[in-house]
């Protein structure tokens, strides 16, 4: 789930670590169980906030392993398979303590995949005892056997101070789509990717007001290193500080069962030369009255490995 969990926001000071049992199997449900999509984004924030404790308590590197699907992705700072990479990080953490916590959550109608959005803080030993900050997005997928494991983390941004919410802070829980729709995953995959191509050609021309165009009004946007508001319109301060021109190469994505959210990921340059930037991106998006809207739209920035 996060920016920095181990090598990637560890390669600001070191690496990852211990060891860890699947604690993640007491969110198993039993056979049959149908939950709602608000009870099951209950279940993904407590899953959330376990793996934190477990990341604390076992490690870094063990905890992540606990808790990725098989087929994760991390971002570090460009997508990176993420069972191979976890397993040939340290498996010492070096002192490091790595701690985040919930202050977002959506999930789709289906209740089969689900974002978590939240800040970050890196503990990096030494003479200074330094602290580094920041916000984390992951996503969660429901399993077969009924379990939330991410299927991408690492997407985020450090910030430049403590983090304004602390832990235990309410978390605020996006709508449910209320879209009733009969389309699967692979075709909502299909239209979303259609929006990604749409929007990395208008980014070329102005960014600013392409991603805009798409967001919700309470989407989170994530890339400085000012703290996301969260409010309505709040991501407006955070696009001033943007490329007005960018350049998006849609790699992989997507969609829940209900074919009602759905997420894409890829990389993002900048054709602005006032702002020079290489970076990776994800967007999350959700059915909203009849269109997809971007609930979630974030930047790592670092040359893509």
């Amino acid at each position: 789930m996060k920016f920095n969990k181990h090598r990637w926001l560890l390669l600001a000071a070191a690496a990852p670590s211990i060891c860890a049992a699947s604690s993640s199997d007491a969110h198993r449900p039993k056979p049959g169980d149908r939950s709602s999509p608000d009870r099951e984004l209950a279940r993904v924030i407590e899953v959330e906030q376990d793996f934190a404790s477990a990341s604390l308590s076992q490690g870094i590197k063990r905890s992540f392993l606990a808790y990725s699907a098989p087929d994760s992705v991390l971002f570090r700072p460009g997508p990176v398979a993420g069972v191979p990479a976890l397993k040939n990080d340290p498996d010492d953490n070096h002192g490091l303590t790595l701690d985040w916590w919930p202050a977002m959550g959506a999930i789709a109608n289906s209740g089969d995949m689900a974002l978590s959005v939240g800040p970050w803080v890196l503990d990096v030993p030494g003479k200074t005892k330094r602290q580094l900050y920041g916000y984390y997005a992951t996503i969660w997928k429901k399993q077969p056997d009924g379990s939330w494991k991410f299927v991408i983390d690492g997407a985020g941004a450090k910030i430049g101070s403590k983090p304004a919410r602390q832990r235990g802070s309410t978390v605020t829980k996006l709508p449910v789509s209320q879209d009733r729709r009969a389309t699967g995953s692979a075709a909502a995959l299909e239209e979303v990717k259609a929006k990604d191509v749409w929007l990395g050609q208008a980014a070329m021309r102005d960014a600013r007001r392409a991603i805009a165009s798409c967001l919700s009004s309470d989407a989170w946007v994530i890339g400085s290193a000012a703290e996301p508001q969260g409010t309505p319109n709040g991501w407006r301060s955070e696009m001033v500080s943007r490329p007005r021109q960018l350049r998006f190469q849609f790699v992989k994505g997507d969609a829940s069962s209900g074919g009602d959210f759905a997420y894409t990921y890829g990389l993002v340059d900048s054709l602005d030369p006032s702002m020079p930037m290489r970076a990776t991106y994800l967007h999350v998006w959700q059915r909203r009255k009849g269109d997809w809207r971007l609930i979630f739209q974030g930047i790592k920035q670092g040359a893509p490995q």
